[in-house]
């Protein structure tokens, strides 16, 4: 497969209620056991596995449209979560979107740096279950505007 297309990995019944969640993740196995995971709680799950696809669909607010929630990760092939994260929160058509980076990295100057860009949450892979990252999911998007707030770049940039 090649690393920069889209999966779409849900079928047609579900498309008009459930809520639509980009993840942005190279790992094969982990993106397709979290589509699988998050498809069969009813959402729509749609894959990027690598930088360069991910700053093409980013940067294009026609596909961004209906996105509901993004998960990121940070090592990415061609371009980084990080660069991926500033140009979601510099785009006025994105920037209300959600972003929670689901990472390896797990010191504090990668989880501070994410945040001061706008993610509003920072889960560390390998000590989360599939369900954890259902739960924050559903809680970031339950929590509506107050999400939206906290996903704002800070101005130290």
């Amino acid at each position: 497969m090649d690393n920069t297309e889209t999966r779409d990995t849900h079928d047609d019944a579900q498309v008009r209620s459930a809520r639509t969640i980009l993840f942005i993740e190279d790992d094969l196995y982990i993106s397709d056991m979290l589509a699988k995971y998050f498809r069969d709680q009813q959402y729509i799950a749609e894959c990027l596995y690598d930088g360069e696809a991910a700053m093409r669909r980013v940067g294009n607010r026609e596909e961004m449209t209906g996105v509901d929630i993004v998960l990121l990760d940070i090592l990415l092939p061609n371009i980084n979560g990080f660069e991926i994260l500033k140009k979601l929160k510099m785009d006025p058509a994105t920037k209300t979107i959600p972003v929670i980076v689901v990472s390896n990295l797990g010191d504090q100057e990668h989880i501070d740096e994410a945040r001061r860009l706008g993610a509003v949450d920072y889960i560390i892979k390998a000590n989360a279950l599939p369900r954890d990252i259902v739960t924050k999911v559903e809680e970031v998007l339950a929590g509506g505007g107050k999400w939206a707030a906290a996903s704002e770049p800070s101005r130290e940039q």
